[in-house]
């Protein structure tokens, strides 16, 4: 649960769970996060869709990818707190 919104439950019009896409927008939408900052959390679902599909991978210097999981960890941590 994240500021009132229950994440990854299944979505009442279907029969699968909610996407992350899906996620940000309830949250958004729930006033979690602002529609002003709505922007970085999407370009946190790209970066991890990036990361995290097979056909997205690739290799990038070390100072890059620590840039790159700095930045995640503020947005999560944002969202928690």
């Amino acid at each position: 649960m994240a500021s009132g919104v229950m994440l990854n439950h299944f979505s009442a019009s279907a029969a699968r769970p909610y996407t992350f896409g899906e996620n940000i927008t309830r949250l958004i939408q729930a006033g979690a996060i602002l529609k002003s900052q709505a922007r970085q959390p999407d370009a946190f679902r790209r970066l991890r869709n990036n990361s995290s599909h097979p056909n997205f991978q690739e290799i990038v210097l070390p100072g890059i990818a620590l840039g790159l999981l700095r930045a995640s960890t503020q947005n999560i941590n944002q969202l928690l707190h």
